[in-house]
């Protein structure tokens, strides 16, 4: 039985420590995860796969982290019926703004939870997915309340 819940897709290997804080979050509240990097413009068909199989092997949510207007998270909803949170990178000149635009500009049948831009973005895409989790999970409920009544820290 995979534990697996989420899959945290990058767009490249340089924005691995964009998401330490995530990951970070994640262990805290006890979730497990997997990180994928697949370069989806260039090998869409990998993408395909992995969403595809994720979603046979027991993944919840998806969360795509990119910069640039990569598209990334849209190209995940396309495909899939799970929720899919989208974190965007300061990695141009726009400071971010391009990739968060690529996140909420899309087309109605793909929705994206759009995060905020860098490292607190990834921080809170762990309590956004911790929190869809919790509908299932008293656990974790139980670990969410802690964590929001201690001034969001545990």
């Amino acid at each position: 039985m995979n534990l697996t819940e989420i899959a945290i897709v990058l767009e490249n290997s340089q924005d691995t420590e964009a998401v330490k804080g995530c990951k970070e979050y994640l262990d805290r509240f006890g979730l497990r995860y997997e990180t994928a990097v697949i370069e989806h413009l260039a090998n869409p068909d990998d993408l395909a796969d992995f969403v595809k199989k994720g979603t046979d092997r027991g993944i919840k949510i998806f969360i795509a982290v990119a910069g640039s207007a990569s598209g990334l998270a849209s190209a995940i909803a396309a495909r899939t019926y799970l929720p899919v949170i989208g974190v965007p990178l300061e990695t141009t000149s726009a400071k971010g703004l391009d990739a968060l635009y690529s996140m909420i500009y899309i087309p109605e049948g793909t929705p994206v939870a759009a995060m905020g831009i860098g490292p607190n973005g990834a921080r809170n895409a762990a309590i956004l997915a911790a929190q869809i989790l919790s509908f299932s999970d008293h656990h974790l409920r139980d670990r969410l309340l802690f964590f929001k009544q201690n001034g969001c820290r545990f």
